[in-house]
């Protein structure tokens, strides 16, 4: 957890795998302006639920923030963090890969 994987692949595997199927990730990001950082995204190939984003308290008003996303379906997902006017987008191939031993 943690960033994008190589290639720009988010590989949820069983530990970040939820009852529901639904697949958490974290992501650290820096704001150089001040505010609170918003997260939105949805699923570009295929319809789905937009995902949801949990942002803690307590980082202050710049600099590193950790933030987590929960995907509802695997897939190509578009994510963008905000802080104020400025914005950033990324897409991430989402995959689900159990672990077989």
């Amino acid at each position: 957890m943690g960033g994008l994987g190589p290639g720009g692949i988010t590989v949820g595997y069983n530990y970040l795998l939820q009852p529901d199927g639904t697949i958490s990730w974290k992501y650290g990001r820096w704001r150089a302006t001040p505010g609170t950082l918003t997260i939105a995204g949805h699923r570009l190939d295929a319809p789905a639920p937009p995902l949801a984003a949990d942002v803690p308290q307590g980082y202050g008003p710049v600099g590193f923030q950790a933030s987590g996303v929960v995907f509802p379906t695997e897939g190509c997902s578009q994510i963008t963090g905000k802080t104020g006017s400025p914005s950033l987008t990324f897409v991430t191939f989402v995959i689900k890969k159990t672990d077989t031993h």
